[in-house]
């Protein structure tokens, strides 16, 4: 199964069990962002989806959420 409908699949699935909109929006936000990633290492299909290949994508995803600056509106609570 190519990774888009497996995508389309989990986020219906998601619906079906009625989750909050904003944990919808966070999944679709997520696996976009890991369709894009296998699309670009050129894996479009689930079968091609290793461990390896979630685990790489983990780290590209928390090491650009690390680096990613806060918008100045950010009111910062000590």
């Amino acid at each position: 199964m190519l990774t888009k409908f497996a995508i389309k699949d989990f986020i219906a699935c998601k619906k079906h069990i009625i989750l909050s909109a904003k944990k919808i929006d966070g999944y679709i936000m997520v696996l976009d962002m890991f369709q894009n990633y296998c699309t670009n290492k050129q894996i479009m299909s689930v079968q091609d989806v290793s461990l390896q290949t979630v685990n790489h994508f983990q780290w590209n995803f928390s090491m650009k959420k690390a680096t990613t600056p806060l918008p100045a509106t950010t009111i910062y609570v000590c």
